[in-house]
């Protein structure tokens, strides 16, 4: 055998072919096909997930466009009640709980941003039997900043301090709807010095506990019987409601000085507040 002869032995036993390459080791040609076949367990998961996407996308439209309609609604009454466009928003349930079901309610204020009041919507009717019956506290968050803007500097001088306080102003159902809102809504002073004043309540919140003395707790009462309603609530309290002290309109009925404020508080000291 020839030199050449061995060299081209010893190439073609290297591992190569004739042509130059190399040959595929340890590939089966089985095994090359099985990587081309689909994974039927894959795709089925993968049709499995996009079915709860679809699902869930399904549920959150229906689910928000049932929110979209009722507060259509909500804002359509509140147009035809006071005769000015609303944006309703925030849509919830409110006052559920075991065996109730809770009333559909929502926030609302002026679109045109005229005001920043916003005040709540709500549907008391019964919505499982598809009855709708909505009102709202627009009239009373309005008089509520108007009273508080008119006593903010009254309450200062009498405490000779800027404390933190809340009003409430109520009034009557029956009278709500007496009302004429598209024509004009009537200011709190305004109504509170007419005829139909007997149907107005007003709480006063301090959030000052110290101002239980005489001289300053009669200044405040008196305050409030400026108002010349009948339906008067006070509640002399800590930061955020503790340790209340209530005069109800009973209480509040009886003083009338602030010799009758002290014996009030003499008696409470006593544990009597009759």
């Amino acid at each position: 055998m020839t030199k050449s002869s061995i060299a081209k032995t010893r190439r073609t036993s290297s591992g190569k072919t004739r042509t130059g390459k190399k040959s595929p080791k340890n590939t089966p040609a089985k095994k090359v096909n099985s990587r081309l076949k689909p994974n039927r367990k894959h795709i089925s998961k993968l049709w499995v997930a996009a079915g709860v996407v679809v699902l869930i996308a399904a549920t959150y439209l229906l689910i928000n466009g049932s929110i979209m309609i009722e507060q259509y609604k909500m804002a359509q009454y509140l147009k035809e009640k006071y005769g000015k466009e609303f944006v309703v928003e925030n849509y919830r349930i409110e006052g559920g709980g075991i065996g109730v079901e809770g009333d559909p309610t929502a926030d609302a204020y002026l679109s045109s941003k005229n005001e920043d009041i916003r005040f709540k919507v709500w549907d008391y009717g019964n919505v499982n039997e598809g009855t709708h019956q909505y009102r709202d506290d627009y009239i009373n968050q309005r008089w509520n900043k108007e009273y508080s803007n008119e006593i903010r500097p009254k309450l200062k001088s009498i405490l000779n301090s800027d404390v933190v306080y809340r009003v409430s102003t109520g009034l009557g159902d029956n009278e709500i709807e007496k009302i004429d809102y598209r024509t004009r809504i009537p200011s709190f002073e305004e109504y509170r010095s007419s005829k139909n004043k007997k149907n107005a309540s007003l709480e006063l919140v301090v959030f000052d506990a110290k101002i239980r003395d005489s001289d300053r707790l009669w200044g405040v009462i008196s305050l409030l019987k400026e108002t010349s309603l009948d339906d008067l609530y006070l509640r002399i309290c800590d930061v955020n409601y503790n340790n209340c002290q209530n005069f109800d309109k009973g209480a509040i009925g009886k003083i009338n000085s602030k010799l009758d404020t002290g014996l009030y508080i003499n008696n409470i000291m006593k544990g009597d507040d009759r």
